[in-house]
């Protein structure tokens, strides 16, 4: 995990930045420097639903480190809503299955799932 260190900070720090969170650590039995680490993080944001990350690291055969995550938030607006207000400037990529959409933001992927009356916003991102 030492390898890894830079890259779980960057990376944890971008996603809880301005926010009270709590942390599940799924750390390697073994060979902590040659294994995937991951941690699942719950986020309070002020005046906002509660966000869950999710981020893996890996180290990679320069030496460095690797990573993905995953956020999940839900929004009280439909997902067409949030698509043409919160995300406007992003292109519509396709569609996972018949429900699912899928917005380019460049380094980051945004899907648009519905939920009931609102809509789930998961963004991932793999950072190298």
């Amino acid at each position: 995990m030492l390898v890894c260190a830079s890259r779980i900070n960057q990376v944890v720090t971008f996603l809880t930045a301005n926010t009270k969170s709590s942390a599940y650590l799924f750390t390697p039995q073994r060979q902590p420097d040659q294994s995937i680490f991951s941690v699942s993080l719950g986020m309070d944001v002020e005046k906002a639903t509660a966000k869950y990350a999710s981020a893996s690291f890996a180290p990679t055969t320069n030496g460095q480190a690797a990573a993905v995550y995953d956020t999940v938030e839900y929004v009280a607006q439909s997902c067409a809503d949030v698509e043409t207000s919160i995300f406007k400037s992003l292109k519509r990529k396709g569609n996972l299955g018949k429900d699912i959409v899928i917005l380019d933001g460049g380094a980051v992927t945004v899907f648009l799932m519905p939920a009931g009356s609102g809509c789930i916003v998961i963004k991932k991102e793999v950072v190298q």
